[in-house]
């Protein structure tokens, strides 16, 4: 009841009257009110308070596993463990991170989807990893899959993956003719046929993705592949 009255009052923007709704109900150990006022919180909406806001989300891990606010999770994970938090002398922890980030998206948050996505994107422009290559394709196939997947969602997605295959400055080349994948370096020579192709093809869609054409092959394959 006390979350119910809370959001009214938050409609209305009245911060104050949702707060008191909210402490009340996070008083009784609920979780999403608990996640609620850490929010109010860190976001300053009453009082900006960040180590208030680390226990009100601690609390609400607190509750029984079948009513935790699992966005909880997502909000400990980018707000604290990604960077640490001088104030409350709370260290980066990139293994509690992931782990709390791997929580909220196998429950739902497409949020800590989008995170995961992003810090395995950015380990294979770093390192070429293949095991980063696995998982960014995994969490992005889980991005589409959502229910909240829209076009501005989508066009984070593309985003990430066109800086993944450097197609902005034209060091490879990628083409999708439906069943039909041509990669090109450009260390290697190359039919200026198949050349042509791909740079047409390049210049019409050039802020269009081809949607799975992050998974066709490796970045060091210069062979044309069947599926």
């Amino acid at each position: 009841a006390y979350n119910n009255i809370g959001k009214i009052y938050e409609e209305q923007k009245d911060y104050e009257k949702a707060f008191k709704h909210y402490l009340l109900s996070a008083k009784e150990e609920e979780s999403w009110a608990c996640n609620k006022v850490g929010e109010y919180y860190r976001l300053g909406l009453i009082e900006k308070d960040m180590e208030r806001a680390f226990y009100y989300y601690n609390r609400a891990l607190d509750s029984n596993y079948r009513t935790r606010c699992y966005y909880t999770y997502y909000n400990l994970a980018k707000y604290f463990y990604s960077s640490g938090y001088g104030e409350i002398v709370l260290s980066k922890d990139i293994k509690l991170m992931l782990e709390y980030y791997e929580i909220a998206s196998n429950n739902g948050i497409l949020n800590a989807t989008l995170e995961l996505f992003y810090y395995y994107c950015d380990n294979y422009i770093k390192k070429r990893k293949e095991n980063d290559k696995d998982k960014l394709l995994k969490y992005k196939e889980m991005i589409e899959l959502h229910m909240d997947y829209n076009d501005d969602v989508k066009r984070e997605v593309e985003s990430k993956i066109l800086k993944i295959t450097n197609i902005k400055n034209i060091n490879s080349f990628l083409r999708r003719d439906m069943k039909t994948f041509v990669y090109v370096n450009e260390k290697k020579s190359i039919n200026s046929q198949a050349f042509e192709v791909v740079e047409t093809y390049l210049k019409a869609t050039l802020t269009v993705l081809p949607t799975y054409f992050a998974r066709l092959i490796s970045p060091d394959s210069t062979n044309v592949q069947e599926l």
